[in-house]
């Protein structure tokens, strides 16, 4: 992020250390996507290749779409 968008890395460390501070969720930082598979429950995020992971681990999948409004 730092060489393609560095005008975003202060914003997104923010994010990134609010989301650890309020310790609702997991924020994997490992590289092991099979270690993240096993201990997550469902994938929510954008479309990716990491949903057929998940897929083939019968988890569930929703992916966002932020083109979808009320």
């Amino acid at each position: 992020m730092d060489s393609m968008r560095p005008e975003l890395a202060d914003r997104y460390a923010k994010i990134v250390d609010d989301y650890k501070k309020a310790d609702w969720g997991m924020f994997d930082e490992a590289t092991d996507l099979n270690r993240s598979i096993a201990i997550c429950d469902a994938y929510y995020g954008d479309d990716s290749s990491v949903i057929q992971l998940f897929q083939g681990a019968d988890k569930p999948v929703m992916v966002e779409d932020v083109e979808i409004r009320n």
